[in-house]
């Protein structure tokens, strides 16, 4: 893959989290946003609401990134260093995540240690190191990390599924890649019955969404879309050759989280595998270069950065309002005793929000994440990278 493509890659994830930066802004963010009523009221919510998916993008681009590296590996060696790949990941992962947990430790900010007794200690740290906080209970104290703990059981289990299908191709006269389609289809019917067990149930909880059972097909779909561009199907033909109607059946898969909740029916059931199938459509044109005529923008440069930075940015954001930071709160403080205008307001007070984890999230990964990978490729280097050329023909 060229920097051209390199840079639409981050442009895209810079959309990511500005549409979770969007599903944040709350009376937490600015407290205005609750006297928001009316037309305006209706429009405000309803686009704040796509704000979620998101974390959806970000599920489908690591899957077809991830997949990429694991699927180079096998091509060119035949074999997959688990280890390696798994270090690799926790080189990323892990120096970020666990300067966080520190961090929201040593303040108290979301009170995710129960000191009650050693064993409660014991228990609520472990549950945060072995990312099972998306199964606690009560709920997840320490927000947006539930998705970092789909991505790590993800990123465990893919290597070994992929192992197990070219053991059982090496058995057989099929190449490997040829049981990518049916093992997708597998994954996504899998949790598309278990969520559709558990609406059925009555026992269906906001924090369902975030079960690691319940979602991981939608990294499965990025998988696919991986699998598809290597193949070189006739649908990434048709898709790059029709971009005006891929966009709006791309669009029409979207649209209803416009509407509808992370555990609204529909959602839970079979929109959350349409939404991915959406963002890999988008995914897809970007990837064949849809937004090279634009990169060179201004805009879009900041939004690659954006990009860029975008694992802490996502992994900070949430606890910026929550965070004992003076200049902060009274920044966001000083905007509500001298902005009157309700819209001003919100806007100010959003802004100030999205600045300062942009801010966060660009220290952190200066200060942490590069240096850790720096690291990592001298202990662990790469064996293959996706982002080298566009894929080839699977083996």
């Amino acid at each position: 893959m060229d920097k051209q493509r390199l840079k639409s890659l981050d442009i895209l994830r810079g959309a990511a989290i500005l549409l979770v930066f969007l599903n944040h802004i709350e009376p937490r963010v600015s407290p205005a946003v609750a006297s928001l009523h009316g037309t305006t009221g209706f429009i405000f919510w309803h686009v704040k609401q796509i704000g979620w998916t998101g974390v959806d993008l970000f599920f489908v681009i690591s899957g077809f990134l991830i997949s990429g590296l694991l699927f180079n590996e096998l091509e060119t060696t035949g074999r997959l260093n688990w280890w390696r790949f798994w270090m690799r990941r926790g080189f990323k992962i892990w120096p970020s995540y666990l300067l966080l947990l520190l961090v929201l430790a040593i303040t108290g900010t979301t009170k995710y240690i129960d000191y009650a007794t050693p064993l409660t200690v014991i228990r609520s740290v472990g549950t945060h190191l072995l990312f099972l906080q998306n199964y606690i209970s009560t709920g997840n104290p320490n927000g947006p990390t539930w998705s970092l703990a789909i991505e790590e059981y993800f990123y465990i289990l893919l290597p070994i599924a992929l192992t197990g299908l070219a053991l059982l191709a090496a058995r057989s006269s099929r190449k490997w890649s040829s049981y990518i389609p049916g093992f997708t289809l597998l994954v996504v019917l899998a949790c598309l019955t278990l969520r559709y067990l558990k609406l059925k149930s009555g026992t269906l909880e906001d924090a369902d969404y975030s079960r690691t059972h319940l979602r991981i097909d939608a990294l499965m779909i990025g998988v696919y879309l991986n699998y598809l561009l290597r193949t070189n199907a006739g649908l990434v033909r048709w898709i790059g050759q029709h971009r005006g109607p891929s966009l709006l059946a791309a669009g029409a898969m979207i649209f209803p989280a416009f509407f509808f909740n992370r555990i609204h029916p529909y959602m839970f059931t079979i929109g959350f595998p349409l939404l991915s199938v959406g963002f890999s459509v988008v995914l897809l044109l970007v990837y064949q270069g849809l937004l090279k005529p634009i990169e060179a923008n201004p805009v879009m440069t900041g939004v690659s950065k954006v990009g860029l930075w975008s694992y802490n940015i996502y992994l900070w954001h949430y606890f910026v309002v929550l965070l004992p930071l003076p200049f902060y709160g009274a920044l966001s403080q000083m905007l509500g005793r001298t902005v009157h205008n309700t819209g001003l307001l919100i806007a100010g007070q959003a802004g100030l929000f999205i600045a300062t984890s942009i801010l966060i999230g660009a220290v952190m990964t200066w200060l942490v994440e590069n240096p850790c990978l720096k690291i990592r490729n001298r202990l662990f280097p790469s064996e293959s990278r996706i982002m080298r050329a566009a894929p080839e023909k699977a083996g």
